[in-house]
């Protein structure tokens, strides 16, 4: 049973308890607030129930759910890959982290069977100590059985924490990628696949980037800035330590004006895109005509202001 208090806190994070040999448990509220229960056991469906108020008694009833088996293998060899680890994600598992994926092994020849697969759309996904991960989307119109041939590139492991400012550890951060890239403009969002979220100590871990590939990787809360890190590649079966950093945001306010008039009021969405090409938030003008752009780090970077029928200004 996992429990998620004050679910409207980014930073609130889920704790769980077990069920004893009769199915019974108990949960001790600490707010008075709704909260969360998410509910999982082996080959049966998720449940989730949202809303529920502390001294409400539940009786819970569970669904078989149904099952997909497959292969992991080497991409370039073939080969089945021992032991690997296999998981699937549904949309309700998000908000609880990677921990609420239910997790499965693969057999010495890379075969795997999940069961407990809700009828909704879920993303499989696989990994191993000298391989990337990779996720597919799982159709919900799927024959009886369904195989899915899962196919990894060489990769290594990701492992860090999340510290403030101060060097203190911050729980229940959100871990995104830099990588979407959102269609039609210069913007990159961060990109939350496996849905990582750093724990009470602040750590999280990746289960594995591709060699090839370097990304930047930062944490995302409310009321903070995530650092972007540096760009971050894999290396073959190692785990890689990373420290990502938040930092309290700063608000630049300013107006705009073409040379020589008054203050005008595009009435557009700007852009800024800080230093390595991520995106920054965007704005919009207040009742004065003036902006306010809010959560930029504090420190020097380029800012790209992208105006309708305008040309856009470097800062």
């Amino acid at each position: 049973i996992r429990v998620l208090e004050n679910p409207d806190d980014p930073a609130s994070i889920p704790r769980a308890v077990e069920t004893d040999r009769e199915g019974r448990f108990d949960v001790e509220a600490t707010t008075a607030g709704p909260f969360w229960l998410r509910v999982e056991s082996r080959g049966l469906q998720p449940l989730l129930l949202k809303d529920l108020t502390p001294g409400e008694p539940l009786i819970l009833r569970l669904n078989t759910g149904s099952a997909v088996r497959g292969r992991v293998v080497d991409r370039r060899s073939g080969d089945g890959i021992a032991e690997a680890e296999v998981w699937f994600c549904d949309r309700g598992a998000h908000r609880f982290g990677f921990a609420a994926c239910p997790r499965f092994s693969a057999a010495a020849d890379g075969r795997f069977r999940l069961d407990g697969i809700p009828n909704a759309p879920v993303r499989i996904g696989a990994a191993s100590p000298e391989h990337a991960f990779l996720t597919i989307e799982l159709p919900v119109e799927r024959s009886a059985d369904a195989f899915q041939l899962i196919e990894l590139e060489e990769g290594g492991s990701l492992a860090g924490r999340v510290l403030d400012d101060q060097g203190r550890p911050v729980p229940g951060v959100r871990i995104g990628r830099d990588l979407y890239r959102v269609p039609f403009t210069e913007a990159t969002e961060p990109l939350f696949d496996p849905p990582l979220i750093s724990d009470e100590d602040g750590r999280f871990r990746h289960p594995g980037l591709s060699i090839p590939t370097r990304l930047s990787i930062r944490g995302l809360v409310d009321g903070w800035y995530g650092v972007p890190s540096n760009q971050v590649m894999a290396l073959k079966g190692t785990v890689q330590e990373l420290d990502l950093i938040l930092q309290r945001p700063a608000t630049l306010r300013f107006g705009l004006a073409p040379d020589g008039g008054e203050l005008v009021q595009p009435g557009v969405r700007l852009l800024h895109r800080a230093a390595g090409g991520l995106a920054g938030p965007t704005a919009e003008a207040g009742e004065d005509g003036r902006y306010a752009l809010e959560g930029l780090p504090t420190e020097p970077l380029d800012l790209k202001l992208t105006i309708a029928g305008y040309q856009p200004l470097d800062l």
